[in-house]
């Protein structure tokens, strides 16, 4: 595996590859590319044969290889620490989570593990105390490692401080004196052209490396302390480049100091040419040995891609730091200098808009989320007392915005970790000046201090605020700040394992997970109960969550409940989460996810607009000694947004029925959609029959979508016993609607194939709750692994209550015991087998009884009663449908009901039958007593019209209820005779997969044809979608190079576009499952969606050429589509797709959707048709003459293939082309790779009847090599017979050789090894290669993105068509000759092609001259005849 990896840049400020994924590469990247299979053998997953992973850095290597040094500097440590630890955690989370490994490192608390993915696949790998972590680099020249990227400044310079100058003539006003040139043919030399103060500026030209230009030798002047560094550059002509100011020092070997590593988070700075880019910073200065060298110059970051230009430095200066306050220029008179944005992405401003006091405050802009703001890196301050109380203050005024929340906070870490100071929050406005503050210490180092933020943030997300007169001063003995300390109460309740999950106790028993530096604090901005909730900010991984330590409680195996309630704070946003039990004991490292449906994801949706409920059961297990048991919460699908979570418990769980929360007196806890699309289920007092709650269920788009409950997991252990009984009720009432069916039942996954149980339909309405029952028997086979319970059953969209739901064992009445009452049928079993003697089998309504095979007496039924007798055979413990075999109702004696047809004996009062075996079955017979209700007049009219028509409609009841059933059926008789076929083929609308102008496809142009509202269906499963910004600062969503819809913001995803679609609901809202182009679908942790968005258009490149048209509604109606009434003007839609229209009622824009065209089959209408029509579809009324035509049907000459006059064109790419775009044909040239002996085929020295075909794969320069090392008996032949076929045609692209026994050349080529197949040889200066018989030649594939066998498994796997996909990405990826060349697969069989060539239409070869009136009718389009001016002069036959 880790021979194939290909190693791309990681850029600690653009990502993977400039993906702008940060810190660990691509999220998931070990499951995209890597499976396990049951012999733990890692493979790769997919075609592709390459891995995108991280760095192979020059000195720090692969971090999978676990490579380290002992000899290794600390600098060198620093460089490579954070991206071998990176992977490491990365690593670790990810394997942990998703893999079944035992040999899994874990660090120890005081040491930081530097290892990988190791090659050998064992755990391997050296470790080292945390090393200083100042940065460096290792390469011999300027470092060429990625820093993070930090917004130029562009404010006033202040004057350089001339004591104690370490740099001389910084302001150039000297000429070059002190400076030299830095690298060869670069020029440095003074100018006047753009100047920052005085009269001059340098001017560096021709750099030819990152690191050329000019530089100055401090080496006598530099002691050890603190620097102070100011420097000015501008470039000369390009528009932005990142560079710096390095000090190159040589003590014991060559190190690289960034001036910039105090005041930003990495050391580049966006130059452009418009404007000069002030570099600020300290550094500290200290030596591993005697100084051989000491310079400070300006590099370019490197790039590999670019070229390196002209630039100017102008006022630099270099000197002790001698701070006089511990925040420098906290009133920001010197513009922003000492300050950061915190994060990148936020923008700071020394402006004169409004200051607190003096000229200049600081304004923070572009805030994307609240704790971002503006720090100060106070790492090396010299003022600060180790263990000493410090304020921290700072005042604040709102730009925009009326009342937000703003603090001070103080981040630290050093080598014993990341501690975190957060202030109070005090409310700011945009009227008045607010101080905010925080009391921190100033705590003794431990090792080296990574980094000392002073942080001012805080207001909600792109809020805009000033901050001015920023100091740090000693504490006060009563400072103004002074946290409480809380003493909170252990819960009340003795079994509850989590402690003080009501958030009311501050943030007490709560931690950050992972040892992550993130925020977390109790707040009143969103309360689920109580005063308040926990808030996590500043997350930088999407594991990043709160956590509490279970160890001392959790440590019992056993089954127990979790719940908590989560909310995004960004009021707009959606995402996955989840919480967890993380466990490590003697067995290894498990994960526990609570979950309520067994083998379903256990992530849940949440939002920023509402709370949402996390709830689920877990079964605990212990092994050995516990190490650790947390409770963590995570957003598992990206690492931007901050969250709430409030109300978090965890109890034993504890049930004693086998449906938990049938009454939904806990809401709607423990129960689903069935299933998981729109359908939604909700606890509301509306809904309930019994108690406060009931359950509503809603958007089912299916009649089989409703609610469901999975008994697995949540029933006790034993609770169902095999073979017993069980009552299973459910109280319904419709929301809307009148009168609908309604069934009840159980899917069992088990050992043998998923079994469906359900009751007999009962008809439930909108008056009154009707209870809905059966009985069921438990006999699984083998293992259980899913039993669910679910209810559903009326028409689509309506909505209904349930309420009072149960499964109970069943009690069979004694004889004396009353029939219960019911007003639907169903059954339930007696729990003895009858003995045939006198006495007859009849169970009392409502139940079953059972029988063995053999000779039994059957009572018959009474008045308003149903007997039915059936067959139940039992194999391998898989108890099948019963079979109906015979009946008795309303008195009647028994009759033999199909299939089984028994005989039965009914001369006395009762009836007599014997029941037959089943040689090697288990047979058993079960009587089963119905009692039907009465039913209403309209049920009446529903059931003759069900049993005697294609389905009642409510024009049809209206009709019958007008007469008797008799009357009905004479008026049916009297009506002459409809079609079903032909009212079907009006009315079908079948989708097709493909485009298929010509094969099926209805045209857009056409009235009828169907048009959809929303942008993406699932036949873009498989397809790649692209974002760019419009001019009109809209987001256009590509694919295949056709705009699909504009959006006002971006998508929001963690994923890297092109994005691949997964999967669509088809409307609007609807979600769109996506991945990255080369992950996988069926991996939820690689996934993300959204909601399906409208089409819509709004720049002009995309509306100028969409016409107007009449849309109308379906009827009935359908949602987010509609049909083509007509159109405003001529039709100027494409024969291919997508074609748009916007409708003229609304001004809305609609998609066309492929639908199957079907031919009217009217006999009554007149069968002519346009000779347009004819031409266009390629379409005949031909049926074969019958009775019922013959009157109408008539041969016509018109209904023969077209004949057109002649014309020649090329077969180039050009032309080709234009099959598809001007007839939706998919023509393309076929490339079959080069064969080879195995393949099957005849050398080219066979003589046979079949030609050998050669293709010109290089015109110019020959072959390289000269071709294929052959016999040179061989060589003549070959080049004789290409130069004989270029005789006719110099320009060929293919020809066909064919050897015969006639001529010399040919009986002398004889190749007995085969070597010569797929050779290539050197005709001239062209090299001809022996390939495939069709290889090159041009075909009509149209049918085969139809029936290609592979189309199917493509869909299912998510991938495009594999025959239309290269035509359709011409206007994305493809080139003009790729748009119409079809590589045939490389790993398929050759003769596959072979096989099926009977289906496709030739054209001929690739570069020929053909003649359109000799091409078949099948490609003789009529766009195309019009394009090569051919012209239709008659029709060929009839």
């Amino acid at each position: 595996i880790i021979n194939t990896i290909e190693t791309v840049s990681y850029d600690q400020s653009t990502g993977l590859g400039g993906s702008g994924i940060l810190d660990t590469g691509a999220d998931g990247i070990l499951t995209y590319y890597f499976q396990q299979d049951s012999a733990a053998n890692i493979l790769l997953n997919g075609e592709d044969d390459m891995v995108n992973s991280f760095e192979n850095h020059p000195v720090c290597g692969k971090p999978w290889d676990c490579k380290y040094k002992d000899a290794w500097d600390n600098a060198t440590k620093s460089e490579c620490q954070p991206i071998n630890l990176a992977w490491y955690k990365f690593r670790k989370h990810f394997e942990l989570e998703n893999w079944d490994k035992t040999d899994v490192i874990e660090p120890d608390e005081s040491d930081q593990w530097f290892l990988g993915y190791c090659q050998n696949g064992y755990k391997s790998g050296a470790h080292y105390t945390a090393a200083p972590t100042t940065a460096a680099p290792t390469t011999a020249e300027p470092t060429t490692a990625a820093p993070t990227t930090s917004a130029p400044t562009t404010q006033s310079p202040t004057a350089a401080p001339t004591h104690l100058a370490i740099i001389k003539n910084g302001g150039f006003e000297n000429g070059t004196y002190e400076w030299n040139a830095r690298g060869d043919a670069v020029s440095i030399a003074t100018s006047t052209e753009e100047v920052l103060e005085g009269t001059y500026s340098v001017l560096i030209s021709n750099p030819n490396e990152n690191w050329h230009g000019l530089e100055q030798d401090i080496k006598d002047d530099l002691t050890e302390g603190l620097y102070e560094f100011n420097g000015w550059l501008r470039l000369r002509n390009e528009t932005e480049r990142n560079m710096a100011f390095q000090l190159v020092i040589n003590d014991n070997g060559v190190r690289y100091k960034s001036v910039v590593e105090l005041s930003r988070f990495g050391s580049w700075t966006k130059v452009s040419n418009t404007a000069w880019s002030h570099f600020w910073g300290v550094m500290d200065i200290n030596f591993n040995g005697t100084l051989t060298k000491a310079t400070i110059a300006p590099v370019f970051e490197y790039d590999v891609t670019q070229t390196y230009i002209d630039y100017y430095v102008d006022d630099v200066s270099m000197h002790l730091y001698t701070p006089s306050t511990i925040i420098k220029n906290g009133g920001f008179e010197e513009g922003d200098i000492g300050w950061i944005p915190f994060w990148f992405d936020t923008t700071i401003e020394a402006t004169t808009d409004d200051a607190r006091t003096g000229d200049f405050s600081l304004l923070i802009t572009g805030r994307e989320l609240s704790h971002k703001g503006a720090a100060q890196n106070m790492k090396m301050d010299p003022l600060m007392v180790p263990g000493a109380e410090y304020e921290l203050t700072a005042w604040v005024k709102l730009k925009n915005g009326t009342s937000e929340s703003a603090r001070a906070v103080i981040e630290y870490s050093d080598d014993a970790g990341d501690q975190s100071y957060y202030g109070s929050y005090y409310t700011v406005n945009s009227d008045d000046w607010t101080r905010v503050n925080i009391i921190f210490d100033h705590k003794v180092a431990t090792g080296t201090v990574g980094a000392y933020w002073a942080i001012i943030n805080g207001p909600s997300p792109y809020i805009e605020f000033y901050v001015d007169d920023v100091m740090i001063i000693p504490a006060t003995a009563s400072p103004t700040f002074q946290p409480t300390t809380l003493s909170p109460t252990l819960p009340g309740a003795p079994l509850e394992y989590v402690y003080n999950g009501d958030m009311e106790h501050g943030t007490h028993w709560w931690e950050e997970c992972c040892g992550n530096q993130i925020q977390y604090e109790t707040t009143t901005e969103q309360v689920y109960e109580g005063n308040h909730s926990l808030l996590t900010s500043g997350r930088a991984f999407y594991w990043d969550g709160p956590s509490q330590d279970l160890l001392d409680r959790l440590t019992q195996p056993g089954r127990y409940e979790m719940s908590a309630w989560m909310r995004i704070r960004d009021s707009s946003a959606i995402s996955q989460a989840k919480f967890f039990i993380d466990k490590s004991d003697g067995g290894g490292t498990t994960y526990y996810y609570p979950t309520y449906i067994p083998q379903r994801s256990h992530l849940t949706t949440i939002y920023g607009d509402k709370w949402t409920r996390l709830w689920g059961v877990i079964d605990f297990e212990v092994s050995g000694t516990l190490n650790y048991v947390n409770l963590r919460f995570d957003l598992s699908d990206n690492a931007q947004f901050d969250f709430y979570v409030d109300s978090v418990s965890m109890i034993p769980y504890e049930t004693d029925t086998i449906l938990y929360n049938g009454g939904f007196e806990k809401g709607a806890y423990a129960w689903f959609p069935w299933w998981f699309d729109t359908t939604k289920v909700t606890a509301t007092p509306e809904a309930a029959r019994t108690g406060s709650l009931g359950l509503l269920v809603t958007e089912r788009k299916y009649s089989w979508r409703g609610a469901a409950q999975s008994l697995t997991g949540l029933m006790p252990d034993d609770a169902l016993q095999v073979s017993e009984y069980y009552r299973y009720s459910a109280w319904v009432k419709l929301r809307n609607g009148t009168s609908e069916n309604f069934r009840i039942g159980f899917e069992m996954n088990d050992d043998s194939p998923r079994t469906y149980i359900y009751s007999d339909s009962f008809v439930v309405n909108n008056e009154t709750w009707t209870e809905v029952w059966d009985v069921y028997r438990y006999e699984p086979n083998g293992t259980v692994r899913q039993l669910y319970f679910y209810l559903n059953g009326p028409s689509p969209y309506v909505e209904y209550y349930i309420d009072d739901v149960s499964i109970v064992p069943f009690v069979t009445p004694s004889p004396t015991t009353a029939a219960p009452t019911t007003s639907q049928p169903s059954y339930h079993p007696t729990t003895a087998t009858p003995t045939v003697t006198d006495a007859h089998i009849h169970p009392p309504v409502g139940y079953i009884a059972t029988a063995v095979p053999g000779d039994v007496k059957l009572g018959i039924s009474y008045q308003g009663e149903l007997l039915l007798l059936s067959q139940v055979i039992t194999t391998d413990g898989i108890r099948r449908t019963p079979i109906p075999a015979g009946r008795s109702y309303d008195g009647n004696e028994w009759e033999s009901v199909d299939p089984l047809l028994l005989q039965f004996d009914c001369s006395i009062v009762e009836c007599s039958t014997t029941l037959p075996d089943v040689p090697g079955e288990t047979v058993e017979y079960t009587i089963i007593a119905y009692q039907p209700g009465v039913l209403e007049q309209d049920q009446v009219k529903w059931r003759l019209l069900q049993q005697a028509t294609f389905g009642p409609t409510e024009d049809s009841i209206t009709e019958a209820q007008t007469m008797s059933e008799s009357d009905w059926v004479k008026t049916q008789m009297e009506i002459a005779p409809t079609s079903h076929r032909a009212h079907y083929r009006n009315r079908v609308g079948t989708r097709l997969r493909q485009d298929a102008y010509g094969y099926g496809a209805t045209d857009a142009c056409d009235s009828g044809s169907r048009w959809n509202h929303y942008t993406f269906s699932k036949m873009d499963r498989g397809k790649e979608i692209i974002e760019e910004l419009t001019a009109s600062n809209t987001y256009a969503l590509f694919i295949d190079g056709f705009a699909r819809t504009e959006l006002n913001v971006a998508l929001e995803t963690n994923l890297t576009w092109p994005w691949k679609i997964c999967e669509v609901d088809d409307y609007v809202g609807g979600p769109v499952v996506i991945t990255t182009s080369d992950g996988d679908c069926s991996d939820e942790m690689q996934t993300n969606s959204f909601e399906n968005p409208a089409v819509n258009f709004v720049d002009g490149s995309n509306t100028a050429s969409i016409d107007s048209a009449v849309l109308l509604d379906l009827d009935p109606f359908l949602r987010d589509t509609k049909i083509l009434d007509s159109l405003s003007g001529p039709c100027t839609l494409a024969p291919t797709w997508p074609n748009f229209l916007r409708d003229s009622t609304d001004n809305s824009y609609y998609v066309s959707d492929r639908r199957m065209r079907l031919q009217n089959n009217d006999l009554a209408k007149d069968v002519a048709m346009s000779v347009e029509r004819q031409n266009r579809y390629r379409e005949c009324p031909i049926v074969p003459k019958t009775f019922m035509n013959e009157e109408t049907c008539v041969p016509r000459i018109d209904c023969g293939a077209p004949v057109y006059s002649s014309t020649t064109f090329e077969l180039n790419a050009e032309n080709i082309r234009k099959f598809y775009t001007l007839d939706g044909l998919y023509v393309y040239k076929v490339d079959i790779n080069d064969i080879t002996p195995d393949d099957g085929y005849d050398n080219p020295c066979t003589i046979s009847d079949n030609p050998h075909r050669f293709v010109r794969r290089q015109s110019t320069g020959g072959c390289l090599g000269g071709g294929t090392i052959l016999d040179p008996s061989i060589i003549d032949a070959v080049t004789y017979h290409i130069n004989e076929a270029l005789q006719t045609n110099p320009d060929a692209l293919a020809i066909d050789v064919m050897m015969t026994s006639t001529t010399a050349s040919s009986a002398s080529c004889i190749d007995e090894s085969d070597s010569s197949i797929g050779a290539e040889f050197e005709v001239g200066s062209s090299c001809w290669t022996h390939s495939h018989p069709y290889s090159w030649s041009v075909f009509d594939l149209s049918v085969w993105t139809l029936l290609h066998p592979g189309n199917d498994d493509a869909y299912d796997n998510f991938k495009r068509n594999p025959i239309a996909k290269f035509a359709e990405r011409y206007n994305n990826t493809a080139s003009l000759e790729d748009s119409v060349t079809l590589v045939y697969p490389s790993w398929k069989n050759k003769l596959f092609f072979d096989q099926n060539r009977w289906q496709f239409t030739e054209l001929g070869k690739w570069g020929d001259t053909v003649d359109f009136a000799d091409l078949g009718v099948e490609v003789q389009g009529p766009n195309v005849a019009d394009y090569f001016g051919a012209t239709q002069i008659g029709y060929d036959g009839y």
